[in-house]
């Protein structure tokens, strides 16, 4: 196997797109209920580096219009939040939970020396470690599930959906959480298309992986992965069956992921940790024509995740947040787009968040050297407050280090 590692194996390794228990034995507390005081947090990765200043729009600011003269938005759309700020029009949706005090806005988040690429800005964002590189570190997720060790003993304590291959963010070498693009992969969501050929596939790998050869160390893992995948391929089509919903979503990508994730969530089922991708925000050219779907979908989808939580009583159990790896640049391009930047604001919402405005609005007034934002508050920070204030864990020892909380928890 010259060119690839153990560990790349193992991390590449899938069930019908699914990858899950990768050295850690399935557990008979599969399905274990919901007990007092069981926190979920939901992750929302916006790929691409969202504009946040299209976003959260500083609509009394001239210098935004005068930076972008064609693809601001203008001060009569804004939905308003504040005297100064407000969101772009197809935020409307969010507006609702801005004024039921469930709904923060975590201004100008970003890190020291920033890093425009896509996948170095990923990689620091999934780590929670912009000084040291991915290979040499485990994902920030994936250090919380170490820390929390129940998680590793469950085959579902963590589970990423909509974005294929699980993210470096949940990446521990304990455990490789279960990933698939929807529960269609391999159960019959709402439907009979689980084909009988493949229920016949699924039948002979449970049976292989029932036996093996534990002389060859490798086989061996690869036997107890694949157990492990099958154990949670049962457990969430059982969970997705099991589950229900109180509204209707968008038809939309966002819409049917965060559909899926509450009627998991109304199942019952042992997951601690959603996350869940949603891309196209690199918005170099034309924005105007790209952005404003994108955040159509986003708020249309977590509009209705949130009145679905409500309806279901789940609403005092979860808090999602959002992120994108980076915000755009404050001026606009020659292609009516905005190219990569700095820092940008996120969103946590839910029923638990004490709402509102935290960190400082980067001013236009004072850009860095290279005419960018300058960041506010350290996307650590908002990691810190998430595992210590809502996952109810040591977050300095997951982070490394200390990062003062926000607050947006209580």
């Amino acid at each position: 196997m010259a060119g690839i590692t153990r560990r790349d194996f193992l991390k590449g390794l899938t069930f019908v797109s699914i990858g899950a228990g990768m050295g850690v034995k399935a557990s008979a507390g599969f399905g274990k209920r919901f007990m007092a005081g069981d926190h979920i947090m939901v992750v929302i990765q916006m790929s691409g580096g969202n504009d946040g200043l299209n976003t959260v729009v500083p609509y009394t600011d001239p210098k935004y219009y005068q930076y972008r003269p064609d693809i601001a938005i203008a001060a009569n759309r804004v939905v308003p939040l504040s005297s100064k700020l407000g969101l772009h029009p197809q935020l409307q949706p969010l507006k609702s939970i801005w004024e039921s005090g469930d709904m923060a806005v975590i201004h100008g988040v970003g890190y020291p020396n920033p890093d425009r690429s896509h996948f170095r800005a990923m990689e620091i964002w999934q780590t929670g470690s912009p000084d040291v590189p991915a290979n040499l570190t485990e994902g920030w997720i994936g250090k919380y599930m170490d820390k929390e060790g129940h998680l590793l003993t469950t085959a579902a304590g963590a589970m990423a959906i909509g974005g294929g291959d699980v993210p470096y963010a949940m990446y521990t070498p304990l455990y490789s959480p279960p990933s698939f693009e929807t529960p269609d992969d391999f159960t019959p969501l709402f439907g009979d298309n689980f084909t009988v050929e493949l229920m016949k596939r699924k039948a002979t790998l449970r049976t292989i992986y029932q036996t093996g050869t534990p002389e060859i160390q490798l086989a061996e893992q690869v036997r107890v992965a694949g157990k492990a995948a099958i154990s949670a391929s049962d457990l969430i089509s059982s969970s997705i069956n099991h589950g229900s919903n109180s509204v209707t979503y968008p038809q939309s990508g966002l819409g049917t992921t965060l559909r899926n994730v509450a009627r998991l969530i109304s199942s019952g089922i042992d997951t601690r940790i959603y996350y869940v991708t949603i891309g196209g925000f690199d918005t170099h050219a034309y924005q105007e024509d790209l952005h404003p779907d994108l955040l159509q979908e986003l708020s249309g989808a977590l509009r209705a995740f949130y009145d679905d939580l409500q309806g279901l009583g789940y609403a005092d159990k979860v808090v999602l947040m959002t992120f994108s790896e980076f915000g755009r640049r404050v001026e606009q391009n020659v292609s009516f787009g905005t190219d990569h930047g700095t820092a940008a604001p996120l969103f946590v919402i839910g029923k638990p968040v004490a709402g509102g405005f935290y960190g400082e609005q980067p001013t236009l007034s004072d850009l860095d050297e290279n005419s960018d934002l300058k960041f506010d508050v350290d996307f650590r920070q908002v990691y810190a407050t998430m595992i210590q204030g809502w996952m109810g864990e040591d977050a300095d020892l997951v982070l490394g280090s200390h990062f003062d909380r926000l607050g947006f928890i209580s």
